[in-house]
């Protein structure tokens, strides 16, 4: 289960986790670019369903990732903490947003290079790391 508490609003929400059997990368930054029929696939860990890895060249540009394969933006997405965040290289937290990028913020990667990415699922948290 997944227990989301909110002292803002005074809610809790405790629903089941299902792991996504595959996550894939969108964006400028990516070979892909902004085309959804034409995602990133990433490399589940075979030990641990709620891991995914990828390592290759990244533009400059920005980066999102979808969990399901879907030919329209209507999907479910793990999204930047905040509106244009360049990545730290290490553990950052995720937000997920289910049926479409709500709000839309994306990973800004500033400088073109090698990456290394590491995806949980389950903690929402990712590592982009220039090699």
């Amino acid at each position: 289960y997944k227990i989301t508490l909110n002292t803002r609003t005074m809610k809790i929400d405790i629903v089941p986790f299902t792991p996504y059997a595959a996550m894939y990368m969108i964006g400028s930054a990516t070979d892909a670019g902004w085309d959804i029929n034409n995602p990133i696939t990433m490399t589940v860990d075979n030990s641990n369903p709620n891991v995914f890895t990828w390592e290759g060249d990244l533009k400059a540009g920005e980066l999102k990732f979808s969990c399901d394969k879907k030919s329209d933006w209507g999907g479910d997405w793990f999204l930047a903490s905040k509106a244009d965040k360049a990545p730290a290289g290490v553990e950052e937290p995720m937000l997920f947003s289910a049926h479409g990028s709500n709000p839309d913020n994306k990973w800004k990667i500033t400088e073109a290079g090698t990456y290394k990415i590491t995806l949980n699922q389950l903690t929402q948290k990712v590592i982009i790391k220039k090699q």
